[in-house]
């Protein structure tokens, strides 16, 4: 029964989502779902019950580490880019820590970030801004982890360059030139690049990732 968000109004119920979790610590994703069907429909929250009960929920996972499951996965990669910077921060922490355990699948955040942004759920700039201030260049574990998740969100974007795609194409070869990526540029990100570079803003750096071919 407490795996289910029934109330269309959460009120007073936001401040016990951490409490109801724990009841369940080790099959937390249906009770994520609904959370995330709730207080995640839009990336900006225009209710704060809806804030503060993604915000109690994120702490959950992060104190917990509990990150099993695609669920879970989708849960933080959406909370990445929400509007609550305090939100986005613990969802932050999150892959930072589950990086150094080895406890977090940065493909599928990638895929499902880039799943995102296909459908334009929220401004890229939230995402290049967390990346540039509280995920880049941690430790060589980071970046090349790191990599692997820009490797999956890019090929998820669409033909049209989503808004502020420069910025994060900038961080996407400044990672590749931390990790020493000697091999050619993956090809479904190369498929992308081809078409994005007929977009005049795009064209330089277009040709700086192609160059890695």
């Amino acid at each position: 029964d407490y795996m289910q968000v029934k109330s269309g109004y959460l009120g007073q119920t936001a401040t016990d989502l951490g409490r109801a979790l724990l009841v369940t610590p080790n099959n937390m994703g249906p009770l994520l779902a609904g959370i995330a069907g709730q207080c995640l429909k839009f990336s900006k929250f225009w209710e704060s019950t809806d804030s503060h009960a993604v915000q109690a929920t994120i702490e959950v996972l992060h104190r917990t580490g509990c990150i099993a499951g695609k669920m879970a996965h989708v849960f933080v990669a959406t909370t990445v880019i929400c509007s609550n910077k305090t939100s986005s921060g613990v969802a932050a922490e999150i892959w930072i820590e589950g990086v150094q355990h080895h406890s977090i699948d940065s493909a599928l955040l990638g895929m499902v970030l880039g799943k995102h942004y296909k459908v334009d759920y929220a401004p890229l700039k939230r995402l290049s801004d967390l990346i540039q201030t509280r995920m880049f260049n941690i430790s060589p574990q980071h970046n090349q982890c790191l990599l692997t998740l820009l490797e999956n969100l890019l090929p998820e974007l669409p033909d049209t360059p989503p808004a502020n795609l420069k910025k994060l194409l900038e961080l996407y070869n400044e990672v590749v030139n931390l990790t020493g990526l000697k091999g050619p540029v993956n090809e479904a990100i190369e498929q992308r690049l081809q078409t994005w570079q007929k977009t005049k803003s795009l064209e330089a750096i277009v040709k700086t990732l192609l160059k890695h071919k």
